[in-house]
């Protein structure tokens, strides 16, 4: 009697259990069906309503039997009687057996449904998980503890809310069920992504962005002058490849910052719902300089083949600013700080008229003797050099002279004196109308008439009566190379006659700088130039002055014969009339007549006025610092190649910022993106591994002609209730995306 009685409860609650099983079966299809929304309008789709609808005698094989044999399913046929396969086997509650209550947990759990471990003994749920008990295990019924009845119908589906985490997954899970997952997974790791996490994995963008930053305010440092802790000597030999290096770096991590940029912008076009062709895989993984072509590889039929075109123009341009790059190096200039030191013995001269006198040295020889070893800088600014001076003409500047001992670079500042040197020259056929005129005197023309016994060229100071007649403030001096070829040829009647006008003569505070090879003797002056007004002056140069040192040491009407120091060459003191030390060039010879004057009154200038001992201040080259500044062409260069470089990292750090915004990890993703070993390892998991079939031997473009498809990456559907998930590549609609805090393989 017990026995019939307990065949009756096994019967009963065997068809209300398959009863509710059939309607999780019908709701599960109904899913399916929102989720091939496109279906309704296909007349060839399958009946769902009448395949899913449950059977009368409670027996779920015959929907498993109709899902077989209707071939009208397509691909989900096997995966529609896997469901109905599993949901067969379920069971339901206690909680819902007492109450006639059904329900309706996540979609998940309908494809995949996990059994109440609460109400399961220890001893079996020890052996069972999500993966249930063995297929081939013979099931007995279970004898199912009384829980206490909820109280009310809300404490119902409150206990039934106690899924954590997307797709339902139990907060209860067990230990065992991982370790069964990770048997068959053993590489499977958990994607967890946070804001650090994802702001340390675009620390490349950052950092870039940061880089270009310092490089434009280094060239804003660099437009004027800037002072680095290096010796000069270093800096000029390592400087420019230094720079180089430099702007090199943030060049190539500005085209990683755009990869790093771009492959994230391309894992969100893969993992969005509608997905994205599996060549920009490629595209990212070619070099930059080639992705031009491999864009331009791809089928004209393709849908990424112009956009992917346009974009791979952006690398080029970051890839020409190589070459820019050398101007920036070429273009760094470096120069020497100079900074006072102790003052040193100098010798200053004094116009004062009445201590005007001949000390009879230096000469006209000893001038022409020590011109071949004087610097055209040492006398001033003299245009016979190449100098751009005043309108003026050549300025000539007369400083200090050197009492004591100086390092090589060493400068001096002290009083001194300046004035302007502008000839003219013209040639002239000697005649009496020049004597009547008043340009020479009669002695001068008789000097210049008679024949001369040697062949050696000459220069006279003429005695001219115009010299008389000019201002306080100038003086005039007309001279005659005679005995040459400049006018055409070695004429003795027609010879060339030279106007000079010294004017501007002023005092000011000259800055001179010396150089030697270590001895004091070796010790020579290789600049001049004017620095400012006089610090202390009681008696100003005069043209007086000039003109009495001018007279002394080169008397008028008396004629200087040019003899040569070196064979060949002609006297040192007309060496910047001829370009080539032999023959004088007509167009040089007013400006080497300029710097004949300013030799000669350097010396007239020592010969006459009187000189006193002083303390002269002293500017040093320092040996641990170095200005460098940039040329305007180094400038402009960095410049450019520094705000193309931040635009280009500010397009990247946007790019990536898909990534910061997104709700949904794409970590795997971008890894598989950049990675070929990741993109071989999902590509050979899909079904798309079989169009490579038969390119063994093709050429590169075919293979990803072949790949040219639309594929979306993620989660397989099939793996959704599992306790780990597998990362697929698959169409659009067979994957979802990833999910945080889950396991995949």
């Amino acid at each position: 009697m017990h026995e019939d009685d307990s065949s009756e409860t096994s019967q009963a609650s065997f068809t209300k259990e398959t009863s509710y099983n059939s309607e999780k079966m019908y709701q599960t299809f109904q899913w399916a069906k929102q989720q091939e929304g496109e279906m309704d309008q296909d007349e060839n789709a399958p009946n769902f309503d009448a395949l899913t609808q449950p059977s009368n005698d409670g027996n779920l094989n015959s929907l498993a039997t109709k899902t077989a044999t209707d071939t009208s399913l397509g691909p989900r046929r096997d995966s529609l009687i896997l469901t109905a396969n599993r949901i067969s086997t379920s069971t339901i509650t206690e909680t819902e057996r007492k109450n006639d209550v059904i329900a309706v947990p996540p979609i998940e759990d309908f494809v995949f449904p996990k059994p109440n471990v609460s109400k399961v003994p220890a001893e079996k749920r020890r052996l069972s998980g999500y993966f249930g008990a063995d297929k081939h295990e013979k099931h007995k019924p279970d004898k199912i503890e009384e829980a206490d009845e909820p109280s009310s119908q809300q404490e119902t589906q409150s206990s039934l809310k106690t899924a954590d985490g997307p797709g339902g997954r139990s907060r209860g899970t067990s230990h065992s069920t991982i370790s069964i997952g990770m048997s068959r997974w053993p590489n499977a790791q958990e994607v967890s992504e946070t804001a650090a996490t994802k702001l340390i994995a675009l620390k490349l963008i950052l950092f870039s962005l940061v880089l270009n930053a310092l490089l434009f305010a280094f060239g804003y440092a660099m437009s004027t002058q800037l002072q680095i802790n290096l010796p000069p000597e270093l800096v000029h030999v390592t400087c420019a490849v230094v720079m180089l290096i430099c702007v090199l770096v943030t060049n190539f991590l500005t085209v990683h910052a755009l990869d790093l940029g771009f492959a994230v912008f391309a894992s969100m076009l893969l993992t969005r719902k509608k997905g994205f062709s599996m060549a920009i895989c490629g595209f990212i993984q070619t070099p930059p300089i080639k992705r031009l072509s491999f864009a331009q590889s791809l089928s004209l039929n393709s849908t990424c083949r112009r956009p992917l075109e346009r974009v791979s123009y952006i690398w080029l341009i970051l890839e020409s600013l190589k070459f820019i790059c050398l101007i920036c190096a070429t273009g760094i200039l470096d120069s020497n700080v100079r900074s006072l030191a102790n003052a040193i013995g100098c010798i200053q001269f004094s116009g004062k008229h009445s201590s005007l006198r001949d000390k009879t040295y230096p000469t006209l020889e000893s001038a022409a003797g020590v011109a071949e070893f004087v610097f055209g800088t040492a006398l001033g600014c003299m245009r016979s050099e190449g100098n751009s001076c005043s309108e003026d003409g050549s300025e000539f500047v007369f400083g200090p002279q050197l009492a004591g001992v100086v390092g090589s670079g060493d400068t001096i500042v002290g009083d001194g004196f300046a004035m302007s040197i502008f000839t003219e020259c013209q040639c002239l056929e000697l005649g009496v109308r020049h004597v009547q005129s008043g340009l020479m005197s009669q002695k001068d023309l008789d000097i210049l008439m008679q024949p001369r016994i040697n062949a050696n060229a000459y220069i006279l100071r003429l005695n001219s009566l115009r010299n008389q007649t000019t201002s306080l403030a100038t003086v005039e001096t007309n001279v005659v190379y005679a005995n040459t070829a400049a006018c055409g040829g070695a004429s003795p009647h027609v010879v060339p006659i030279c106007h000079t006008t010294i004017k501007n003569i002023r005092d000011v505070l000259t800055l001179n700088t010396f150089q030697t090879d270590g001895t004091t003797a070796s010790i020579a002056l290789v600049n001049s130039q004017v620095v400012g007004p006089p610090l202390d002056k009681l008696h100003p140069i005069t043209d007086y002055a000039v003109t009495w040192s001018l007279n002394t040491i080169w008397p008028v009407t008396s004629p200087y014969e040019l003899i040569t120091n070196v064979p060949g060459l002609v006297n040192a003191l007309i060496y910047w009339t001829t370009p080539d030390l032999k023959a004088v060039d007509p167009t040089l010879f007013p400006l080497g007549i300029e710097t004949l004057h300013a030799i000669i009154l350097r010396s007239g200038l020592q010969r006459s006025l009187s000189s006193y001992g002083a303390r002269c201040v002293r500017k040093i080259d320092r040996t641990d610092v170095t200005q460098i500044t940039f040329s305007s062409a180094g400038l402009a260069a960095i410049y450019v190649i520094a705000g193309i470089q931040f635009t280009i990292s500010l397009l990247a750090i946007s790019l990536a910022s898909v990534w910061l915004l997104s709700s949904s990890p794409f970590g795997p993703v971008l890894r598989i993106v950049k990675r070929p070993m990741y993109f071989v390892a999902v590509l050979s998991d899909s079904p798309f591994w079989n169009v490579l079939i038969g390119t063994g031997n093709a050429q590169k473009h075919v293979l990803w002609q072949q790949l040219d498809v639309v594929v979306r990456m993620g989660e397989a559907l099939e793996t959704v209730g599992e306790s780990i998930g597998r990362i697929r590549m698959e169409r659009p609609k067979l994957v979802k995306p990833l999910e945080n805090g889950r396991m995949y393989a």
